[in-house]
């Protein structure tokens, strides 16, 4: 999967517009959220769990700002779901996400506009269709969670893997405090220790300082650790990445046929709503790896038609807006 965006080419060489950008696929992280777990011992400070926050509706509501500076002259001034295609998870946090950032894309004034001329709604804001799936029939964007073969890949792949044993030996004595201030069993599971780092990530993030009886140092280890432990359960091997992130590439690809041949489903701007679990799969299968990503971290797949400069068509990625060199293109510019 290493050089995916090669396959596209091989489908439509003779359909090709001339020249310029054909489309643009945004695929993000959602924003600041509660904590996902009630830890055993330690006092739970949110009423909802997985909640967005107020925080990360702005952290999307800026990056559609963004967006927008970017691409003021290809994506449309008023929404249109013939020129615009919008998925996101079954995860409320998503979907308020994707709402944020769209307000942010289209800002008030966009919007429809009555018979006599009146706004549709107050301040003529936009209302958009975003569309999900169940997360068990979610095999395009959350096939690395329902697919069995994934988990069952990770045993030799991951859990038996030197670096894993070794890390985890390494951090023991972080795992056995870990497990006496949040009254997990030891030895602490990885889950149960995920759950605790989580805990402690967005306490932080949120202003409620530190939990009682961890230090700094403490803190640290633990979202180090967690970090690693994020990106590590996504290797590079190929028969993983297939069936982590596999369906998601076949769709973009066959996204990119059809904008590429003016088909009736081809569109400008296509948004997917997700996880950092989804970025992380999605960039490890572009061998293209990153860091754990930070709440509204994002990939965008800029689409070009062919040009004076570049004999075929050819894919741009850009990873939090900065381009990634995608290993067996030789440079950012994809063919």
């Amino acid at each position: 999967m290493s050089c995916f965006l090669r396959f596209l080419f091989l489908f439509c060489l003779a359909r090709f517009a001339l020249g310029g950008l054909v489309s643009v696929t945004l695929v993000t992280r959602h924003g600041d959220r509660t904590g996902l777990h009630v830890v055993p011992q330690m006092e739970n400070p949110w009423p909802i769990l997985g909640q967005l926050t107020g925080t990360g509706m702005r952290q999307h509501y800026d990056l559609g700002v963004k967006i927008r500076a970017r691409y003021a002259s290809f994506i449309p001034d008023v929404f249109n779901t013939s020129a615009i295609a919008l998925r996101s998870t079954s995860v409320e946090r998503t979907l308020q996400s994707a709402e944020s950032l769209l307000q942010g894309l289209f800002p008030e004034g966009s919007g429809p506009v009555l018979p006599d001329g009146n706004s549709s709604l107050p301040h003529q804001i936009q209302v958009f269709p975003i569309m999900s799936s169940q997360k068990d029939d979610d095999f395009v964007m959350r096939s690395y969670d329902i697919c069995p073969r994934v988990e069952a890949m990770r045993v030799p792949l991951v859990y038996q893997a030197p670096d894993w044993i070794a890390a985890m030996q390494a951090n023991s004595d972080l795992l056995d405090l870990l497990a006496n201030l949040s009254g997990f069993d030891r030895p602490m599971a990885v889950e149960h220790f995920n759950w605790v780092a989580d805990y402690l990530l967005c306490r932080r993030q949120q202003g409620l300082g530190l939990y009682p009886g961890v230090t700094d140092e403490i803190y640290d280890r633990t979202i180090s650790l967690h970090s690693w432990i994020q990106t590590r359960k996504f290797p590079s091997d190929r028969a993983f990445c297939r069936a982590s992130i596999g369906p998601f590439v076949a769709e973009l690809l066959s996204n990119w046929k059809s904008d590429l041949a003016h088909k009736a489903d081809a569109r400008l701007f296509r948004l997917y709503s997700a996880h950092d679990t989804t970025l992380i799969a999605l960039m490890t299968a572009l061998k293209s790896p990153i860091p754990a990503p930070y709440y509204a971290s994002h990939t965008l797949f800029e689409l070009y038609a062919s040009d004076e400069a570049h004999a075929s068509p050819y894919v741009r990625v850009l990873y939090n807006f900065q381009p990634c060199n995608i290993p067996g293109c030789g440079a950012a510019d994809c063919p």
